[in-house]
């Protein structure tokens, strides 16, 4: 799942004081489907694929998980490569996303209806485990027991993410996403961040972490920094105090560091290889 039908009865909802956002991690994404294909940054594929190769000696035979799949960012990458996929995303609309935009055009992408801690996959069946954007939101324990069972023996997990980094437009945003997002707080502080952070170490032990940072800078006009926020899960709802301040914060942001109508988000491509034990 990477970060949610439109809000509804169905999805937990939180008004007070003018708040509003979605809570459960298994729905949050439902109703950004639409953002989140049209205004995230992919990866840097070229850069990545020749990463695995020296460091995990990936071939196009092996089979992969990609769990937490989203709407397929990655999971393409890995399909046009030429792997077998497993697209593992509980989140039905995104789950659906994904077979749409990925699977009508790739045999080798099979889309599966589980999570990292119940992935629905054999024993010993998947050679690397692939998650991107998505490794805060798993319970860690379970998530390494499930692991563990599905992957083959020697096999790889693969860690990805794309990090804001840098001066300018970046800190402008974060500082309007602090300011009126009351749930970034709490899901930053279980987001990956590096190698040596306590999550990576408490799941990985005393296994090296092998790690690649590569530039993947977005350019994107005032839309799609608009767009860009609402793909978040910790985006306000629509409607609220917080969603209006924070979209006035923002266009104040591009006003400020636009040129030529255009405004570049610095990210950073980061990537970690471990085994399990």
């Amino acid at each position: 799942m990477m970060e949610e039908t439109s809000p509804s009865t169905e999805q937990e909802q939180e008004n007070e004081g003018g708040k509003g956002y979605l809570h459960s991690p298994l729905t949050r994404f439902s109703a950004k489907v639409d953002q989140y294909i049209k205004y995230r940054p992919s990866y840097p594929a070229q850069a990545v694929l020749s990463f695995l190769v020296k460091t995990i000696s990936f071939t196009t035979s092996q089979i992969v998980a990609d769990i937490g799949a989203g709407t397929g960012l990655f999971t393409k990458i890995l399909v046009s490569n030429g792997n077998r996929v497993y697209a593992i995303e509980p989140n039905k609309e995104m789950r659906e996303a994904c077979e749409s935009l990925v699977g009508a055009e790739h045999t080798n992408m099979a889309p599966i209806d589980g999570t990292a801690e119940e992935t629905t996959l054999g024993a010993c069946s998947v050679d690397v485990i692939c998650c991107a954007q998505a490794f805060h939101w798993f319970d860690p324990a379970k998530t390494k027991k499930e692991w563990l069972r599905i992957l083959k023996p020697n096999g790889w997990v693969v860690l990805l993410w794309n990090s804001r980094e840098g001066g300018g437009l970046n800190e402008s945003y974060e500082a309007a996403i602090r300011a009126h997002c009351p749930e970034y707080k709490d899901i930053q502080a279980t987001s990956v961040a590096t190698k040596t952070s306590k999550r990576q170490q408490e799941f990985f032990g005393e296994n090296p972490i092998h790690e690649l940072r590569v530039p993947n800078p977005q350019q994107m006009d005032l839309e799609g920094l608009l767009g860009r926020v609402e793909s978040a899960s910790y985006a306000p709802l629509p409607g609220t105090t917080q969603h209006r301040t924070l979209l006035k914060d923002l266009i104040d942001a591009f006003t400020k560091h636009e040129v030529d109508g255009h405004v570049t988000m610095g990210y950073t491509t980061v990537v970690q290889c471990a085994q399990l034990k």
